[in-house]
Protein backbone atom coordinates (compact mmCIF):
# COMPACT_ATOMS: atom_id res chain seq x y z
CA UNK A 1 0.00 0.00 0.00
CA UNK A 2 1.34 3.45 -1.15
CA UNK A 3 2.35 5.97 1.80
CA UNK A 4 -0.44 8.40 0.55
CA UNK A 5 -2.96 5.23 0.87
CA UNK A 6 -1.89 4.72 4.73
CA UNK A 7 -2.41 8.40 5.44
CA UNK A 8 -6.23 8.49 3.86
CA UNK A 9 -7.02 5.05 5.71
CA UNK A 10 -5.26 7.04 9.18
CA UNK A 11 -7.44 10.24 8.24
CA UNK A 12 -10.60 7.35 8.01
CA UNK A 13 -9.50 5.85 11.33
CA UNK A 14 -9.95 9.19 12.81
CA UNK A 15 -13.01 10.69 10.95
CA UNK A 16 -14.69 7.33 12.18
CA UNK A 17 -13.50 7.97 15.81
CA UNK A 18 -14.67 11.70 15.67
CA UNK A 19 -17.55 10.80 14.54
CA UNK A 20 -18.66 8.18 16.83
CA UNK A 21 -17.36 11.13 19.80
CA UNK A 22 -19.59 14.22 18.64
CA UNK A 23 -22.93 12.26 16.86
CA UNK A 24 -24.53 11.92 19.98
CA UNK A 25 -27.74 9.47 20.79
CA UNK A 26 -29.06 7.94 17.40
CA UNK A 27 -32.53 9.11 18.30
CA UNK A 28 -32.94 12.70 19.37
CA UNK A 29 -35.36 15.25 21.09
CA UNK A 30 -36.55 17.88 18.54
CA UNK A 31 -39.51 20.22 18.75
CA UNK A 32 -41.15 17.25 20.99
CA UNK A 33 -40.02 14.39 18.69
CA UNK A 34 -37.69 12.17 18.55
CA UNK A 35 -36.11 12.50 15.64
CA UNK A 36 -33.64 9.80 13.95
CA UNK A 37 -30.02 10.92 12.72
CA UNK A 38 -31.10 10.68 9.24
CA UNK A 39 -34.18 13.44 10.11
CA UNK A 40 -31.51 15.67 11.51
CA UNK A 41 -29.25 15.20 8.78
CA UNK A 42 -32.26 16.29 6.10
CA UNK A 43 -33.25 18.95 8.66
CA UNK A 44 -29.39 20.10 8.32
CA UNK A 45 -29.35 19.70 4.55
CA UNK A 46 -32.73 21.84 3.54
CA UNK A 47 -31.32 24.51 6.42
CA UNK A 48 -27.91 24.80 4.95
CA UNK A 49 -28.14 24.27 1.21
CA UNK A 50 -29.49 26.34 -1.38
CA UNK A 51 -32.45 24.64 -3.38
CA UNK A 52 -32.89 21.66 -1.94
CA UNK A 53 -35.14 19.13 -3.56
CA UNK A 54 -36.13 15.51 -2.64
CA UNK A 55 -33.33 14.36 -5.34
CA UNK A 56 -30.68 16.53 -3.75
CA UNK A 57 -31.51 15.45 -0.15
CA UNK A 58 -31.03 11.67 -1.56
CA UNK A 59 -27.79 11.57 -3.47
CA UNK A 60 -26.26 13.76 -0.73
CA UNK A 61 -27.53 11.25 1.89
CA UNK A 62 -26.94 8.42 -0.23
CA UNK A 63 -30.46 7.13 0.39
CA UNK A 64 -33.39 5.96 -1.90
CA UNK A 65 -35.94 8.50 -3.47
CA UNK A 66 -38.83 6.09 -0.86
CA UNK A 67 -36.29 7.14 2.17
CA UNK A 68 -36.44 10.33 1.04
CA UNK A 69 -40.24 10.54 1.31
CA UNK A 70 -40.68 8.69 4.59
CA UNK A 71 -38.60 11.53 6.18
CA UNK A 72 -39.97 14.07 4.85
CA UNK A 73 -43.62 12.92 5.74
CA UNK A 74 -42.50 12.67 9.29
CA UNK A 75 -40.77 15.86 8.88
CA UNK A 76 -43.69 17.78 6.93
CA UNK A 77 -46.39 16.41 9.59
CA UNK A 78 -44.13 17.69 12.42
CA UNK A 79 -44.79 21.37 10.48
CA UNK A 80 -40.80 21.74 10.45
CA UNK A 81 -40.78 21.70 6.51
CA UNK A 82 -42.49 22.66 3.90
CA UNK A 83 -42.51 21.40 0.59
CA UNK A 84 -42.91 23.89 -3.16
CA UNK A 85 -43.34 23.84 -6.35
CA UNK A 86 -39.81 24.82 -8.40
CA UNK A 87 -40.02 27.81 -10.01
CA UNK A 88 -38.15 26.56 -13.16
CA UNK A 89 -39.52 22.83 -12.92
CA UNK A 90 -43.53 22.43 -11.52
CA UNK A 91 -43.03 18.79 -11.74
CA UNK A 92 -40.50 19.48 -8.94
CA UNK A 93 -40.29 20.88 -5.31
CA UNK A 94 -37.97 22.93 -3.26
CA UNK A 95 -37.91 22.49 0.80
CA UNK A 96 -37.51 24.48 3.03
CA UNK A 97 -37.52 24.55 7.02
CA UNK A 98 -40.82 26.47 8.29
CA UNK A 99 -40.04 29.72 11.04
CA UNK A 100 -40.77 26.86 13.75
CA UNK A 101 -38.57 24.37 11.81
CA UNK A 102 -35.76 27.08 12.06
CA UNK A 103 -36.24 28.04 15.18
CA UNK A 104 -35.99 24.66 17.02
CA UNK A 105 -33.23 23.82 14.38
CA UNK A 106 -31.09 26.95 15.23
CA UNK A 107 -31.67 26.13 19.16
CA UNK A 108 -30.77 22.26 18.16
CA UNK A 109 -27.80 23.19 16.74
CA UNK A 110 -26.56 25.85 19.55
CA UNK A 111 -27.13 22.97 21.72
CA UNK A 112 -24.91 20.53 19.64
CA UNK A 113 -22.53 23.22 19.51
CA UNK A 114 -22.32 23.89 23.01
CA UNK A 115 -21.79 20.18 23.80
CA UNK A 116 -18.85 19.82 21.36
CA UNK A 117 -16.88 22.56 22.85
CA UNK A 118 -14.82 20.30 25.35
CA UNK A 119 -13.92 18.05 22.45
CA UNK A 120 -12.19 21.01 20.68
CA UNK A 121 -10.58 22.81 23.35
CA UNK A 122 -7.10 21.62 22.06
CA UNK A 123 -7.82 23.41 18.71
CA UNK A 124 -7.35 27.18 18.50
CA UNK A 125 -9.07 29.23 16.39
CA UNK A 126 -7.16 28.76 13.76
CA UNK A 127 -6.94 25.36 14.02
CA UNK A 128 -10.58 25.16 14.01
CA UNK A 129 -10.94 27.35 10.65
CA UNK A 130 -8.30 25.11 9.21
CA UNK A 131 -9.82 21.90 10.20
CA UNK A 132 -13.33 23.14 8.58
CA UNK A 133 -11.69 24.43 5.52
CA UNK A 134 -9.79 21.23 4.69
CA UNK A 135 -13.32 19.01 5.33
CA UNK A 136 -14.84 21.29 3.08
CA UNK A 137 -12.04 20.27 0.42
CA UNK A 138 -12.29 16.94 0.69
CA UNK A 139 -16.21 17.05 0.81
CA UNK A 140 -16.18 19.59 -2.42
CA UNK A 141 -17.62 22.34 -0.96
CA UNK A 142 -15.71 25.14 -1.90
Amino acid sequence: MSDRALAVGRVLEELIEANRMLAGPRVAPFAGLELSRSHLEALFLIAHRDNVTPGLLASSMRITAGAVTQLLAKLREAGLVVATPTPTDSRSITLALTGSGQQELTVFEARAVEQSLPHFEPLTAAELDMLSGLLRRVTRRS
